[in-house]
């Protein structure tokens, strides 16, 4: 069941950030926190982690999206990332998506997928890292994923200026520009729900009423797909709403 593993992956990642803070005392403290030059980690998780190999796994949900890749095997570790991304499994998001580039070196959505994972684990310098490798690859994939690639780029231009409105509302609208070219689009809803919250770091657990209705186009469309019904229930939760919000986490759990 898909809630045994992820929940399972999840105490995993929080006896690491337990021990990372235990390391860093400023973990906690809001201070900057410089690693000594003999680690190489990504937020509080070892980079040498983040990069060990992983098998594919059943019981995550059906996730996908199609990308750009000269590798079947290769789209089936994307689509694992994406399910760990939005239960927010860092460790097991980053391991899929570093899968599935040593499988295909030239997948610039694994890039975005990995920058997107680095946020979760609070390191923008990683985030921003990744994101350039998706830009190199950029002219070597469809247009949809390149509109990806630059509304990443807005996401973390507008995170690293998180108290600039006029940013984020840029960002939003980019967002609305791409689903009038493609109403249909899953992750593209997803992420439009995550930015209608307070801020542009917004990935599912803030959300607002107005990211209501794009949670619901996406399960107009995949009534079982797992992370809107995981952002309902964390929407909800946040409206004072326990019976949605139940409801959903049911679902989400299964």
């Amino acid at each position: 069941m898909r809630s045994s593993l992820v929940f399972l992956s999840y105490l995993f990642c929080l006896a690491l950030s337990v021990l990372a803070q235990q390391e860093h005392p400023a973990a906690t403290s809001g201070q900057t926190i410089q690693p000594p030059a003999e680690h190489d980690d990504i937020g509080w998780a070892p980079r040498e982690l983040l990069e060990r190999p992983v098998s594919l796994r059943d019981g995550l949900g059906p996730v996908h999206q199609e990308v750009t890749t000269s590798s079947l095997e290769a789209q089936k570790f994307y689509d694992q990332g994406l399910a760990y991304l939005h239960s927010y499994v860092w460790i097991e998001a980053a391991r899929s998506f570093n899968q599935s580039l040593r499988l295909d070196q030239k997948m610039a959505m694994a890039y975005i997928g990995l920058s997107r994972t680095y946020s979760g684990l609070t390191d923008q310098p990683a985030a921003q890292e990744a994101l350039h490798k998706a830009q190199s690859l950029a002219l070597s994939v469809s247009d949809w994923e390149q509109s990806r690639i630059q509304l990443r780029a807005q996401q973390l231009d507008a995170i690293e200026d998180i108290d600039n409105q006029a940013k984020f509302d840029a960002y939003r609208k980019s967002i609305d520009a791409e689903l009038a070219k493609r109403p249909n689009d899953v992750e593209l809803l997803l992420i439009r729900g995550n930015a209608e919250e307070p801020i542009a770091a917004g990935r599912g657990q803030l959300g607002l009423p107005t990211s209501i209705p794009f949670y619901e186009r996406v399960l107009r469309l995949q009534q079982d797909h797992p992370a809107a019904h995981h952002f309902l229930t964390h929407t909800y939760e946040n409206m004072g709403m326990p019976e949605e919000a139940l409801k959903h986490g049911e679902v989400y759990r299964v």
